[in-house]
């Protein structure tokens, strides 16, 4: 699936809400029950496992792609 229409589905938002400034702080759907349920459909879609830090440090989208892409991976 791709990135934005996974944050769309996970957050229940619609894929044009999804911009690198979506975040906790901007949008009332992502809560800290969301936020953990989007970064395990993350690290499954793409095969990857996040640290507690990196959990802690998404503050948003945009954040989200930046570690994706630290992998080598194209979100």
């Amino acid at each position: 699936m791709a990135f934005t229409q996974l944050v769309a589905k996970v957050l229940g938002v619609p894929d044009s809400d999804v911009t690198d400034d979506l975040g906790p702080a901007t949008h009332s759907s992502w809560t800290s029950i969301k936020h953990l349920e989007l970064i395990v459909a993350i690290e499954e879609n793409y095969n990857l496992s996040f640290s507690r830090p990196e959990i802690r440090s998404v503050r948003s989208v945009g954040t989200l792609k930046k570690s994706i892409l630290n992998r080598g991976l194209t979100p």
